[in-house]
């Protein structure tokens, strides 16, 4: 909350909300400043102008304690948020006294101060006040009780900080260097010694300084606040202090920087610390690192990712959008967090592994170089992790996986096969596709591989649930579920091929996911209560396709929430699903039938001992093909 709005909310507090109404937020001007009308106490602070312009030629004599308005007088009492945001000034400005507050970017990429003095009265200055400032040097009042400035030399030039009273935290560095007005933006210092005595750098204390590129810290240094040199122009950085706070954002948007050095010892790389540091191609991470943060090194320009042994967690989009990067050596890493290796488009060898045991959402989305899954001998749990590798063609599950809520291969336009490794026992390969078994069993159609050969789809008999994103992008024409199936859970997004739909007798519910499929002509259900229908068909479906459902339920259909939209509802008789020989459960006993029982001989899918031994010897074998083939023949 920025200082205003605390100011509003107190205000508000001791204010009838009628009087409050007739004054708070008024705006006038008085000389060359506009003010806003802040409390019903006759105080105001410097706002920005009414006209969005920005200040020019600002001198001292511009500033007042006190300005007039509709014959009242009103105390200034601070610097509003971006007032002076882009603002020209005069030489030197002194801030009268009665200010107690600078708000956010009040005094943000101003030019033209040599020196800044500030008032014994203040009392609260907004850590991004005086971003990308071009001020010449820092001074505060003696007698102010919460602030001070601390003059240094630098290249032997005067630098002076601003700080706290202390003065062994730098709230803000000046971002000119100036002998006088007449030589400002002339007399640059580039390279900034810390003073020994100070151990902490505040919150943004050089955001966007536009002139140091080098910064030299000392080991006494025990937090780096957080946005410290974000947007700077910093070549080079060598962090000496393993045990440190180092703030998120530390040195994020710094294009120019290309040589980094860690402590050894440092324990985590924090949140956004060199995202978008475009010139940064190489970094050497010590031993010690046990995480990597959120967004850490999104889009650098790393040619490789070697961890360190140490390392256990990659946060979330931590290597994301990197282009350059050919390797990756993941060496006992255990998790990868959403997108953490996303986008890199270069990315062909993954090395290591042998540790990971979760993959979480789109760990690397869009790796579209990537052709072989990685071995991953310890996962456990992976979610939609390979989305969108198009180049993907070979994947192996591992035996240990023990859970897949989501499809793992969404949009993988080269992947035919999902293979499963032997010993698995939570997933299955059948047909292709990636299942999830229980009790020996299909339980969860978890994964159609985009490029499979075989469009028209019959889901294994006694499969329960179809997943999350399993059919997405998938060029599927034909679904056909055999009895047993009960959950569809939004598996066809985007699946924009499908023109046929047969659920069984044991549908209950349905969780959206056809609303992209436009080309529907044909939906048959034969569950006899409509199942929930949570999200709708495109409404080109419910104009053009047919539902087709059991004899005496149409008036059911017309009511239920979804269905009722089909325009034409036609019923039929509900197929005998005890009819021997019928395996895949259409309610005829055909071609079809002969194909799953073979691919059952050979192993390809497991069909129930109880649809396939026809013979009733107790096993499924080359006799039940023969005594189904006499079946049709008759």
């Amino acid at each position: 909350m920025t200082i205003r709005r605390t100011l509003l909310v107190v205000a508000s507090l001791v204010c009838t909300l009628a009087s409050v109404a007739q004054s708070i937020g008024t705006t006038f001007t008085s000389g060359k400043l506009t003010y806003q009308i802040i409390t019903n106490n006759k105080e105001v602070q410097v706002t920005s102008k009414s006209d969005q312009t920005v200040y020019s030629d600002i001198s001292s004599s511009d500033f007042a304690a006190t300005v007039t308005y509709n014959g009242q007088t009103y105390k200034v009492i601070g610097i509003g948020a971006g007032a002076f945001s882009g603002a020209s000034f005069s030489g030197a400005i002194t801030l009268p006294e009665g200010i107690w507050y600078l708000d956010n970017a009040s005094f943000q990429t101003v030019k033209g101060i040599t020196t800044l003095t500030l008032p014994a009265s203040l009392t609260d200055i907004y850590y991004t006040a005086f971003e990308e400032n071009q001020i010449g040097k820092f001074q505060v009042n003696a007698n102010n009780k919460n602030f001070a400035h601390l003059s240094t030399t630098q290249e032997n030039k005067e630098y002076v900080f601003l700080t706290n009273k202390a003065q062994n935290k730098i709230l803000a560095a000046p971002g000119a260097v100036v002998k006088s007005s007449s030589f400002f933006g002339t007399n640059y210092v580039t390279t900034v010694t810390i003073p020994t005595q100070i151990t902490e750098l505040g919150d943004a204390a050089f955001y966007g300084n536009p002139t140091v590129k080098t910064v030299n810290f000392h080991k006494g240094i025990t937090k780096f606040g957080s946005w410290t040199f974000m947007n700077t122009w910093l070549t080079s950085v060598n962090l000496s202090n393993p045990d440190a706070e180092y703030g998120i954002s530390l040195f994020l948007g710094c294009p120019n920087l290309t040589k980094v050095t860690l402590p050894q010892g440092i324990k985590r790389i924090p949140n956004y610390m060199f995202m978008s540091c475009e010139g940064l191609k190489t970094i050497s991470l010590p031993e010690g690192i046990v995480e990597i943060g959120k967004q850490a090194f999104t889009r650098t320009a790393l040619t490789s990712v070697n961890l360190p042994s140490t390392c256990e967690v990659v946060d979330s989009s931590a290597f994301q959008w990197i282009d350059a990067t050919t390797t990756l050596d993941l060496k006992n890493v255990k998790r990868i967090k959403s997108q953490a290796f996303g986008n890199m488009t270069a990315l062909t060898t993954i090395k290591g592994g042998e540790k990971v045991e979760v993959l979480e959402n789109a760990a690397f989305i869009r790796c579209n170089a990537l052709t072989k899954m990685p071995d991953f001998p310890s996962l456990k749990d992976i979610d939609l992790a390979f989305y969108n590798c198009t180049g993907l063609n070979d994947v192996t599950m591992p035996a240990t996986l023990e859970t897949s809520e989501r499809n793992p291969f969404v949009n993988c336009t080269a992947l035919k096969e999902i293979k499963v490794a032997e010993g698995a026992e939570h997933f299955a390969e059948m047909d292709s596709c990636l299942y999830e078994i229980k009790n020996g069993k299909p339980y969860r159609l978890v994964s159609m591989p985009t490029a499979r050969l075989n469009k028209a789809f019959y889901l294994q008999p006694g499969t329960q649930v179809v997943g999350q994103q399993a059919f997405r992008y998938a060029p599927v024409t034909e679904f056909i579920a055999k009895e047993g199936l009960k959950v569809i859970d939004g598996a066809f997004m985007a699946a924009t091929a499908l023109t046929n739909i047969e659920l069984p007798s044991t549908m209950e519910e349905i969780h959206g996911g056809f609303g992209d499929s436009k080309t529907i002509t044909s939906v048959k259900v034969l569950a006899k209560n409509p199942p929930m229908l949570e999200g709708a068909f495109a409404t080109e479906v419910y104009s053009n396709a047919t539902l087709y459902v059991p004899t005496g339920t149409k008036a059911a259909y017309k009511k239920a929430d979804n269905w009722k939209d089909f325009i034409n509802i036609v019923e039929v008789d509900v197929p005998n699903p005890g009819l021997k020989g019928d395996i895949t459960g259409d309610g005829v006993v055909d071609i079809f039938d002969v194909n799953e029982l073979i691919n059952a001989v050979l192993g390809q899918n497991e069909t129930p001992i109880e649809l396939g031994d026809l013979t009733g010897d107790g096993v499924i074998d080359i006799f039940d093909i023969n005594e189904l083939i006499n079946l049709i023949l008759g």
